[in-house]
């Protein structure tokens, strides 16, 4: 090998060595920055139905608290502000699901990987949510005094009647606080929290929306935090 070919093939060693060198760290960078593998876990049939219980066990749901029942139901009455605790209230026996399309009925909970979510819940149990609330479930709740429960369905049925919808759920379900989803409750790593999404329909504004965070207490459920909607 002549003098010339040593010194090409030692600059050539030298360029690839320093070509690593210098992409090395963007690499590892980049590496380091890619998405963990997401397995949620989704809560079982019946841990959903205690933490259901729980959020609706609520003294009063979120804040400010729902309004008053339509007036063409308070017959002269003055109207006053329907507490949970107070009125029953009318629960959808399935869970709302992540949107496929535009088109779809789901909800697309892909807002809840912005940044304005960064310091309340942790990336990767937002990245599960979304995963584990893919197929809707059914609720097997059973009716109480304080829980109606209704086929999903039955509000896409009313909401085609003539008139506003509202008014019509209303004259169907008299006296109520109006209807209320929830999506799939998904645990975090350690099992002992539940993140859930609620849809609450009441009187005749858009459904309030929230996520709400609660913490296992033995074999039950207890709120520990909620984060409206309307603050992301």
């Amino acid at each position: 090998m002549t003098a010339a070919r040593r010194i090409i093939g030692l600059t050539a060693a030298i360029a690839t060595i320093a070509t690593f060198a210098l992409l090395a760290p963007i690499w590892l960078h980049v590496w380091s920055k890619r998405p963990e593998p997401v397995y949620p876990v989704v809560a079982s049939g019946d841990e959903l139905v205690e933490i259901v219980r729980a959020v609706l066990a609520q003294s009063e749901f979120g804040d400010p608290p729902p309004p008053p029942i339509p007036p063409f139901f308070t017959s002269g009455r003055d109207p006053e502000y329907i507490k949970y605790a107070d009125r029953p209230v009318v629960l959808l026996n399935r869970t709302i699901r992540q949107r496929d399309s535009e088109s779809d009925d789901g909800w697309d909970f892909s807002y809840l990987l912005s940044r304005l979510y960064k310091h309340r819940l942790p990336l990767q149990w937002r990245r599960e949510f979304i995963a584990g609330n893919r197929q809707s479930v059914t609720l097997t709740i059973t009716p109480t005094t304080s829980i109606i429960v209704i086929n999903a369905d039955e509000l896409k049925d009313i909401s085609r009647l003539p008139g506003k919808w509202h008014e019509n759920f209303y004259r169907r379900y008299p006296g109520t606080a109006g209807w209320v989803q929830f999506s799939n409750a998904v645990l975090s790593p350690s099992g002992d929290r539940a993140l859930i999404h609620v849809f609450n329909g009441i009187g005749g504004i858009h459904p309030l929306v929230r996520f709400v965070v609660l913490k296992r207490q033995g074999e039950h459920w207890a709120v520990e935090h909620e984060y409206p909607w309307q603050d992301a």
